[in-house]
């Protein structure tokens, strides 16, 4: 695969003048940057399913202007901001996607 146009929005907000334009950056950071970017992709690719869209019933607290991460529903939604004195370890739940073959195929594509 070609690599991706890769800018540094924070210096080009813009993005009008790319680090790298098809080819593997030399400078040390934007090299590994792009090597990183692309085991995300490598990863996309071999755990990606083609398929249908399933459209689910819709679940205990959703619908109309109801749909969307939540943290907790029996607070009806209230996640609390992080680092206040309200705050608790739900990202790791919300962000907690996978199976045990998305987790073995991780493994077989990035080591």
């Amino acid at each position: 695969d070609r690599y991706p146009l890769l800018f540094d929005v924070d210096k080009d907000p813009s993005e009008s003048e790319p680090i790298s334009t098809g080819e593997l950056p030399s400078n040390p950071l934007h090299k590994a940057v792009m090597k990183r970017i692309m085991k995300a992709y490598a990863m996309e690719k071999a755990t990606f399913v083609f398929g249908e869209v399933v459209v689910y019933p819709d679940g205990p607290g959703e619908g109309p202007g109801r749909y969307g991460i939540c943290c907790d529903r029996t607070k009806d939604c209230y996640c609390p901001t992080l680092g206040t004195t309200d705050d608790v370890d739900w990202l790791g739940t919300i962000f907690n996607v996978g199976t045990k073959l998305h987790h073995d195929r991780y493994h077989n594509v990035l080591g």
